[in-house]
């Protein structure tokens, strides 16, 4: 079935449209009363979990770069990046959109990281592929919080992911791999494949059939409700969330990627 995933046990349950995903957010914020900046700071200890992960599960010493623009995807990471600033990681954070012109959100993200010392740079300063490229592969891990829905991804970015795809370095993206469609699957003419993906709250559901381009595929808690999560007659998803804020997820039943063993 289309856009179905399944727990690291085999329960299966449905994706949201980019739409459905959207309506949810929007409630928690309209009708539940939690800004954004709460909601992106739920997010960010998990990706942060996700981030410690592919390091070791240790964060200490490790050098990474944040790509980010002003999407809520841009605000889950810049929270994440002072998680792990304050657990011993070396961070520089690299923005992707025109630094006068951005929201509330950023001014206040990016307010305790200056007052830490975060190295924070405009993209304009590594104006060419060689420089992108030395400064991804002199890192250990990369933070993407750039999710822009196509078509609206820029050259900018373009020319980010070209860099990303073609480094060995590992990147961890949120809300979704940049140039897939989030509904379909159908990736753009250059996507980027990721390491690992977090999901906030829900899975697009155009992500089942684009896992290819989204790695290990986690899904975090962010507050949401069963009357959020069963409008439109939509799965529950709570009971994803009963152990610990964020888990693993899959595309493929795993019953069905078992072999016979060697």
């Amino acid at each position: 079935m289309e856009g179905i995933f399944y727990s690291k046990t085999g329960q299966a349950f449905r994706g949201r449209t980019q739409a459905q995903n959207s309506s949810i957010w929007t409630a928690l914020q309209n009708d539940y009363g939690l800004s954004a900046l709460q909601l992106c700071e739920a997010a960010s200890y998990s990706f942060a979990m996700v981030v410690r992960y592919a390091l070791g599960l240790s964060a200490a010493g490790g050098k990474m770069c944040a790509l980010v623009n002003d999407s809520r995807a841009g605000w889950v990471t810049l929270a994440t990046v002072r998680h792990l600033m304050n657990a011993g990681a070396d961070l520089q954070v690299i923005f992707l959109m025109d630094p006068d012109q951005h929201g509330p959100e950023i001014a206040q993200l990016i307010t305790p990281l200056d007052r830490m010392g975060v190295q924070m740079d405009h993209w304009s300063l590594f104006p060419d592929a060689v420089q992108i490229t030395e400064l991804i592969e002199g890192c250990h891990n990369v933070l993407c919080g750039l999710y822009t829905p196509l078509p609206a991804l820029n050259e900018v970015c373009e020319s980010y992911v070209k860099v990303l795809n073609e480094c060995q370095t590992p990147v961890h993206s949120v809300d979704a791999p940049l140039g897939i469609n989030v509904d379909s699957g159908a990736p753009g003419a250059d996507p980027l494949y990721s390491s690992s993906t977090l999901s906030l709250g829900v899975p697009f559901v155009g992500l089942a059939d684009g896992n290819e381009y989204v790695g290990r595929h986690y899904v975090c808690d962010i507050s949401a409700t069963r009357a959020l999560y069963t409008q439109d007659s939509g799965d529950d998803l709570g009971w994803l969330f009963a152990e610990q804020p964020v888990t693993q997820i899959v595309a493929v039943e795993p019953s069905k990627t078992k072999g016979t063993g060697a």
